[in-house]
């Protein structure tokens, strides 16, 4: 008897066990679900709390387990059951939307979410700054598009700096953001010994060494070496100027060009010369700058031996050899090696001049033409010959005046070997064998060699003469008459001083 009812105890039991039985995940009698344990951290009014999710199903701390139906296969594609709610999604563009839809359901839901302790191992790593999910915990058995998934339900930068607390999606973003505080710089160029802080700036520095350019436009076909820089110059031929300034209504076809732009605006020149104090908008005017009073001149032709302080004033000379002159004036016809130069002309044909000065009101068409002329009533000469202490308002007439010390004339005639000290002289001096008299007077069609001179004879037809005698008042056309007419004074201030 005792026996009878031991043994049916022990039925019992077993009967027992085995209605309560959990069923793995993975197994043949739940179709090879799998089941998945999820902890998302979110906020609430106590702090954070948490829900996890097994199976699709939502379970509180103390609510049992039970298993759910499985989820509906999709034929032809491989697909993952979706985490937070159990449902087969094969399309990568589908899962993005369904994160979407649960992480407005998990932000409406938090607050109805008892808090919950930041114990749990995934939850330390995202106060630590790690990933919050492995690919194993997850239960996914292939990383990629899982783990994008995941980064895209939690919106999760899980790597940040402890310098400025700047977050990043990769733990090697953060190393090269790092370099931008400590100031390492572990890429060095074997040529000239510029350091980079990323490997791919080097390569596409190696290319000014190399003289490789390879991207290239399908309407001109000129080169770059930067992809950047082709973008930018397709904008030439389209017309885009995506950049708006919203003082001036002005565009620019670089957001960089912009920012600098509104520099003119505020008058914010940050980058100031240790040498002299000249105070400049951009670092790269600055180390341009620099390179007049160390006499460095990196970049050198090779075909002339010619050096200069910068790649780009190379790149123009060099079509000097080759005659490549790829900017063409639409109304004229007259092609420039610069777009720069191409755009300025262009103003000579519409009488644009939108650089205006605010002491006395004179326009011009460059803008560093109005800086320059700004120096007339300032007064500020700020190059300075060192030989002999005179001192020019132009880095470029300071160029000059050094030639006269040297006595260098690079600029040779091919017609009849004649040198010269400037370039301008020589292409002026070449017009006298060609014939070329470019500049034309639109009130009696007269022609001229330089503007210069097209522009004293316009005042002959306005009446303009803008340069006044400061002692008797009397006005000229000319600078070079009033110094001539100023000599007078002098002359005769000489006679009456030896006559008293």
């Amino acid at each position: 008897m005792e026996a009878r009812k031991r043994e049916a105890a022990r039925e019992e039991t077993e009967q027992s066990k085995k209605g309560t039985s959990f069923i793995p995940s993975g197994s043949a009698e739940n179709g090879g679900d799998q089941a998945r344990d999820m902890t998302a951290a979110t906020g609430s009014a106590n702090g954070e709390s948490s829900l996890v999710k097994r199976g699709g199903v939502s379970v509180g701390e103390n609510q049992d387990f039970e298993s759910s139906e499985p989820a509906p296969k999709v034929d032809g594609a491989e697909s993952r059951p979706f985490p937070d709610c159990n449902v087969v999604i094969s399309r990568a563009e589908c899962r993005r939307k369904q994160s979407r839809r649960h992480r407005g359901h998990h932000r409406d839901a938090s607050a109805a979410r008892p808090a919950r302790s930041l114990n749990s191992p995934s939850q330390q790593r995202v106060r630590q700054g790690s990933p919050a999910y492995t690919v194993a915990e997850k239960g996914f058995a292939q990383t990629g598009p899982v783990q994008s998934h995941q980064q895209s339900i939690l919106s999760e930068r899980p790597y940040q700096c402890t310098e400025c607390e700047k977050n990043f999606t990769t733990s090697g973003n953060l190393r090269v953001h790092q370099r931008s505080h400590t100031g390492e710089r572990p890429y060095k160029c074997a040529e000239c010994g510029k350091t980079f802080t990323r490997s791919e700036h080097l390569q596409v520095h190696r290319r000014t060494h190399t003289g490789e350019r390879p991207y290239r436009c399908a309407e001109c076909r000129i080169s770059f070496a930067k992809s950047g820089d082709l973008t930018r110059h397709q904008r030439s031929h389209t017309g885009e100027r995506p950049y708006k300034c919203a003082e001036c209504g002005k565009s620019f076809t670089r957001s960089g060009q912009l920012q600098v732009h509104h520099r003119s605006h505020t008058g914010e020149r940050p980058y100031k010369c240790a040498e002299c104090g000249i105070c400049f908008t951009t670092s790269g005017d600055l180390q341009r700058h620099c390179r007049l009073h160390t006499g460095e001149r990196p970049y050198k032709c090779a075909e002339c031996g010619q050096s200069f302080t910068q790649s780009g004033n190379l790149q123009i000379h060099q079509r000097s050899h080759t005659g490549e002159r790829p900017y063409a004036c639409a109304v004229c016809g007259r092609s420039y090696t610069h777009s720069g130069d191409l755009q300025i002309h262009q103003r000579s044909h519409t009488g644009e001049k939108p650089y205006s000065c605010a002491e006395c009101g004179q326009s011009f068409t460059r803008s560093g033409d109005l800086q320059i002329h700004k120096r007339l009533h300032t007064g500020e000469k700020p190059y300075k010959c060192y030989e002999c202490g005179r001192s020019f308002t132009t880095s470029g007439h300071l160029q000059v005046h050094h030639r006269s010390h040297t006595g260098e004339k690079p600029y040779e005639c091919a017609e009849c070997g004649k040198r010269f000290s400037r370039s301008g002289n020589l292409k002026v001096h070449e017009r006298s064998h060609s014939g070329e008299r470019p500049y034309k007077c639109a009130e009696c069609g007269k022609s001229y060699t330089t503007s210069g001179v097209l522009q004293i004879h316009h005042r002959s037809h306005t009446g303009e003469r803008p340069y006044v005698c400061a002692a008797c008042g009397k006005s000229f056309t000319q600078s070079g008459n009033l110094r001539s007419h100023q000599r007078t004074h002098a002359a005769a201030a000489a006679v009456f001083g030896c006559r008293t």
